[in-house]
């Protein structure tokens, strides 16, 4: 028994129970190809309502407290707490990041918003 090595084991998401919803708002929605998005605690959920599958968006570090639902139904915007958050926007599909803000963003992120156009 070697204490000063890691466990020779990997760990893989299967299933999210839960939902955040104490204190977000708008943070539930049907997408393009009729699954459900939604997160709780730092992952990014996309439900098959019909499997009753989920993808996951697991590159945040710290709780998402704020998500936007892009009006192409494909793309999803989530920021997270924390003294230097990190907004990512991501794709419903692949669930990997396109793009990835940070730098001058303090404390959280409150909302976010996709512009129509």
């Amino acid at each position: 028994r070697n204490q000063s090595q890691p466990p020779k084991a990997a760990l893989e998401l299967e299933y999210v129970f839960g939902y955040r919803a104490r204190d977000a708002k708008n943070n539930l929605r049907y997408m393009k190809d009729g699954s459900i998005c939604y997160h709780a605690a730092g992952v990014g959920i996309i439900l098959d309502k019909e499997d009753n599958t989920q993808r996951h968006f697991i590159q945040h570090t710290d709780d998402i407290t704020a998500i936007a639902f892009h009006p192409d139904g494909l793309k999803v915007a989530t920021g997270e707490l924390g003294a230097k958050p990190v907004i990512h926007i991501w794709d419903i599909n692949t669930c990997s990041s396109i793009h990835k803000l940070k730098g001058h963003l303090k404390k959280g992120i409150q909302s976010l918003c996709f512009s129509p156009t």
